[in-house]
């Protein structure tokens, strides 16, 4: 069996020990980041391209505000998956 699969015990605050493998603790890890941190950071990126006049209001996806508005998040998170990756 690969050891990402092995169940370990792992410390967690406020749970306790609990025994999970490497790869159920990195899904928790990128669903965390990509519920709760993602969407605030994209929201912010939003706010700075609307201050620099960047804003992209395309068509494209009515109701949106555009193409670039729905890439922040996603290219949030393909940074992250590349760091948390490599």
């Amino acid at each position: 069996m690969h050891h990402l699969y092995i169940r370990e015990p792992y410390q967690v605050p406020f749970l306790g020990t609990v025994a999970i493998s490497k790869a159920q603790l990195i899904s928790c890890v990128f669903a965390a980041f990509a519920s709760l941190i993602s969407p605030f950071l994209g929201f912010l990126f939003s706010g700075l391209k609307r201050a620099y006049h960047a804003k992209d209001f395309s068509g494209t996806l009515p109701g949106h505000g555009g193409f670039a508005d729905r890439m922040d998040c996603i290219t949030l998170m393909v940074l992250f998956s590349y760091f948390m990756l490599s």
